[in-house]
């Protein structure tokens, strides 16, 4: 192939990198060892509308959205002290016609090489995505907030009606229960089989005063409202291993005056866990840690020795106890963790800070 040829195509290939450059909707920047630029593509002046004398007089950074300042000019630090590392920003910046605009990319610093000589910004306008994001996260926030009150709703329904079952409808059966033992104990009730049927509406009415008992403890406990998270746990454990066989092993560390709301989040998670254990575990024992020495933050561990499973295969219908304990956790501002291994049980932790 002869020079010509050779300089025709060279010359072809640089008028096509050009069109590209210039009719592309990426911006592309060049700029020297003090961030001013050198080269700015046409779709540079598109997404900021300012031309290259105002920028080269104003500088490239300082329109950046104050509250961005501070992550964009330790990105350049980053850039300077890495050459050839393409590096992420995302940052706001003012347009010509006064309102800020996000754009993303790459910052990669060429000033190394000798056919670039400068930093390389490949930036694009991703204000409609960021609106969008940002509409989206309100959105989660509205429902958690109204999952919020929804859980206080409930929560009030639930020691609203534990107390009625407890205080109303008990004192009804333990009347009852006084009336047929008078019956039962009169001189003149001769009559063997009503004698024995009077005993066999005492045991029923036992049995009842028992139901309701529990009925008002599992839906609010008092001895959470009365002594606190660390006896209602250690109630709510004796309670499950007298019903369900299942052998639960107590860590409880330090002793304090926890938030109405971190005493009920942390409580219901642990209903929760112990829930899961017999549905899905299979588990013979269960070990639990409740640490209340740090004076920032509280710390729950849940472990069982029971089958386990794939979290990344488990089916959402199986995951929902899992959801629920998740969304309590970050009502509460709080981290939780959930590790499980097929055969080897499953561990669950959460720490919540005081505050909330």
């Amino acid at each position: 192939m002869s020079t010509s040829t050779l300089n025709i195509e060279e010359s072809l290939n640089e008028r096509r990198f050009r069109a590209l450059i210039e009719n592309g909707n990426e911006g592309i920047t060049l700029m020297d060892v003090n961030f001013l630029p050198i080269y700015r593509s046409p779709a540079s002046f598109r997404l900021t509308g300012y031309t290259m004398e105002e920028r080269l007089r104003d500088g490239i950074v300082e329109q950046t959205h104050p509250d961005d300042m501070a992550a964009v000019r330790m990105i350049m630090q980053q850039v300077l002290a890495s050459p050839g590392k393409p590096i992420k920003i995302s940052f706001r910046t003012l347009h010509r016609d006064g309102h800020y605009i996000w754009l993303e990319g790459l910052l990669t610093n060429l000033l190394h090489d000798p056919s670039i000589c400068a930093i390389v910004a490949n930036v694009s306008d991703v204000t409609e995505n960021k609106l969008a994001e940002n509409l989206l996260k309100q959105s989660h926030e509205e429902l958690r907030l109204l999952a919020s009150h929804l859980q206080d709703v409930r929560e009030q329904e639930r020691t609203s009606m534990a107390r009625e079952i407890h205080d109303e409808l008990g004192q009804q059966l333990t009347g009852l229960k006084m009336d047929v033992s008078w019956l039962n104990k009169r001189q003149d009730l001769n009559d063997v089989a009503s004698r024995e049927k009077l005993k066999g509406i005492l045991a029923l009415l036992d049995a009842a005063v028992g139901t309701v008992r529990r009925l008002a403890a599992e839906l609010r406990p008092s001895i959470l409202d009365d002594l606190g998270l660390p006896e209602a746990i250690e109630w709510h454990s004796k309670q499950f291993e007298k019903r369900f066989g299942i052998r639960i092993f107590l860590d409880i560390r330090g002793r304090g005056e926890l938030g109405t709301g971190i005493t009920t989040g942390l409580f219901r998670i642990y209903q929760e866990a112990l829930t899961n254990v017999i549905r899905h575990s299979g588990a013979t024992r269960v070990a639990v840690e409740l640490d209340m020495m740090d004076p920032i933050k509280v710390d729950l561990v849940i472990s069982d020795n029971g089958k386990g499973f794939d979290v990344a295969h488990v089916g959402a219908k199986n995951t929902l106890g899992i959801l629920g304990m998740k969304e309590r956790t970050l009502m509460m501002g709080g981290t939780s963790e959930y590790c499980s291994v097929p055969g080897r049980g499953t561990t669950i932790r959460v720490s919540v800070p005081y505050k909330s």
